[in-house]
């Protein structure tokens, strides 16, 4: 996610968040962008996907 953010990974960064286990991750980047510490350009390529048919 890291490369992803600062540009230096292309491919997306996809969270498989089976039953909500990655919730607080995903509450964490959204607090990130809401206090200035992110954007949503940054984090632009982050997913979650909920099943695999969505990934």
């Amino acid at each position: 996610m890291s490369k992803l953010s600062l540009g230096q990974l292309h491919a997306p960064c996809i969270y498989y968040n089976l039953d909500g286990y990655y919730d607080d991750v995903k509450h964490f980047l959204q607090q990130m962008i809401a206090k200035g510490f992110s954007s949503a350009e940054k984090q632009q390529g982050v997913y979650f996907a909920e099943s695999l048919e969505e990934i």
